[in-house]
């Protein structure tokens, strides 16, 4: 029994390892089974015991990375443990390709940031019981914020632990609409006196 589970994990493994890989080459709505049947060098049959289309495979892939980007955070943030900041910034740029793709892929029910978003309210709700649902909100909006300002920009998390999160949102309007930070920074500042 427990053979045959490690199998399962390896199998489904190999398959996700393939998809990353793809979706790094080409745009998603160009991948075939095949091309992941290619680069997994395995049978249909394989892949169709363990999945039963491409687009559970991506939704598979989608689950794993937002749970595991919301741990590492909850680690850094909630639990202390800075020693992970460096862990999580080197996976965070392993992964960078393929966050990237999945964040802009828009097909069926496949959508990173909702997953994200969800993974990171169930897990604020573990931590704080007592946390209302527009905490966990706001909480998920801002770490979302901070986490794709961090992808998008290729900034170090350890840089982005020490930026204040209105910093980072001054960053993010200000690169929206091409407009110097520090400039914002400044005329934002004369209405805050």
């Amino acid at each position: 029994m427990g053979e045959n589970l490690a199998n399962t994990k390896r199998m489904k493994g190999l398959i996700c390892r393939a998809m990353r890989q793809l979706i790094c080459e080409k745009p998603f709505s160009k991948i075939t089974v095949q091309d992941v049947l290619n680069c997994a060098d395995i049978q249909r049959a394989t892949f169709y015991r363990y999945f039963h289309d491409k687009y559970e495979v991506v939704e598979t892939i989608n689950r794993e990375l937002s749970e595991r980007i919301v741990v590492f955070h909850f680690a850094v943030f909630h639990d202390n443990l800075s020693d992970q900041i460096p862990v999580f910034s080197q996976f965070l740029t392993e992964h960078y390709q393929v966050l990237i793709q999945l964040i802009d892929l828009r097909v069926e029910n496949i959508d990173l940031l909702r997953d994200i978003r969800a993974k990171y309210e169930e897990i604020y709700h573990a931590h704080y019981p007592e946390a209302d649902d527009f905490e966990a909100f706001t909480g998920a909006e801002q770490f979302l914020t901070t986490f794709l300002w961090n992808v998008w920009h290729e900034i170090s998390f350890d840089q982005m632990h020490k930026m204040r999160l209105a910093d980072t949102k001054l960053r993010i309007i200000a690169h929206q609409y091409k407009v110097p930070f520090e400039d914002l920074k400044a005329f934002l500042a004369q209405y805050e006196q």
